[in-house]
């Protein structure tokens, strides 16, 4: 099995690193914007946490960025 991650904000990437080897699961999890990633491989699952996301830092490219992918999906978000 393998395991990617993309989270915002590093504490939480390392609190999701030390949970999932606290399990023994082997997971790549990486800091940056989801929408920025390129995937690089197949995936049996896409997981996200959307709609939740800290409004008051969802804002200039990142936000247009989601906006774009959701448009692109049919999905339009105020």
């Amino acid at each position: 099995m393998r395991l990617d991650g993309v989270e915002l904000h590093e504490s939480s990437a390392a609190t999701a690193r030390t949970l999932l080897a606290d399990v023994d699961v082997t997971a790549d999890i990486s800091t940056g914007d989801f929408f920025e990633v390129t995937p690089t491989g197949a995936y049996d699952a896409v997981i996200g946490n959307p709609p939740y996301v800290r409004y008051q830092d969802f804002t200039g490219e990142s936000r247009a960025r989601s906006r774009e992918a959701a448009l692109r999906a049919g999905v339009s978000l105020s």
